[in-house]
């Protein structure tokens, strides 16, 4: 099993996580937000998540596996998009 240690730029606070490389950019992307967020979510109208110029939210990179798309060490940009706010 690979094991792909990288980076998370979230809003200035650099998070360091460790994914196995067979995952799913999917999987890692809730994985993270279900961790991180008070909202689990892979909707690009909450949150982006970037690498480079590649939107890993995109449908072409969804089903990819981590090891395909982060690299050992690589930044990855997570953006909250918008305050979540609940009613009851």
């Amino acid at each position: 099993m690979v094991v792909i240690s990288f980076k998370v730029d979230d809003t200035g606070k650099i998070i360091n996580v460790k994914y196995e490389g067979e995952w799913t950019i999917e999987q890692l992307m809730r994985h993270f937000t279900k961790n991180n967020t008070s909202y689990e979510s892979i909707d690009q109208n909450i949150y982006t998540f970037k690498v480079g110029a590649k939107i890993l939210n995109m449908d072409k990179f969804r089903t990819r596996k981590v090891k395909d798309i982060i690299q050992d060490q690589t930044l990855v940009k997570f953006v909250r998009k918008q305050n979540m706010s609940y009613s009851n």
